[in-house]
């Protein structure tokens, strides 16, 4: 059983959010604030989330008819800080980003720490969102808007999941579980 994240292996179930929904309804909510340079810092070293997270951020940005800007995509490796990293690159841009979605929360927060070191404020001067609605999350200033997954629920469907496979052999379905779009002061300001 695999919790976290889809697996294409046959007989291997899984129990994953549903990042696409996730990113798409955060997208929304910046789109809808006037955010139209929107920046994405990715994970690559957590394929299969990252994947489907940056698809339905391009195709958000798609639907909303912007265009899709290849530097405003930066790459924040499993490491500590990376995220502060990867947002000073986007704050060094000509024109940088009104808004930035971090893949996760942590990144979100590194995301932030870093716009505040060039003396920015969030959100009146970049809106920030994360993914994983991580107690940090919550506490940080200004609180980061995220996307809730249902952490419980999904620990306790693995749990039966695998204890159904120890005492049948048979494989269990896989499920998508749906998630919440939490909305906090890091992104309330409308973008100018």
């Amino acid at each position: 059983v695999v919790l976290g994240h889809p697996v294409a292996a046959k007989n291997v179930p899984f129990l994953a959010s549903d990042n696409r929904a996730g990113i798409e309804s955060l997208m929304k909510h910046l789109l809808d604030r006037g955010h139209e340079r929107i920046a994405y810092i990715a994970r690559s070293d957590d394929p299969e989330n990252n994947a489907a997270r940056f698809k339905a951020y391009k195709q958000a940005l798609k639907k909303a008819k912007l265009s899709f800007r290849s530097d405003y995509v930066v790459e924040a490796p499993f490491s500590p800080y990376s995220g502060m990293s990867a947002m000073r690159v986007l704050l060094e841009l000509p024109q940088r980003p009104t808004a930035v979605v971090a893949f996760n929360d942590h990144v979100a927060i590194d995301a932030c720490r870093a716009a505040l070191e060039y003396g920015l404020k969030i959100p009146q001067n970049i809106a920030v969102a994360g993914y994983g609605n991580i107690p940090s999350s919550l506490i940080t200033t200004p609180a980061i808007t995220t996307v809730a997954m249902p952490l419980r629920e999904m620990g306790e469907a693995a749990f039966e999941s695998l204890l159904s496979i120890i005492e049948t052999g048979e494989a269990t379905p896989s499920r998508i579980f749906p998630t919440q779009l939490v909305v906090r002061a890091s992104t309330l300001e409308t973008a100018s």
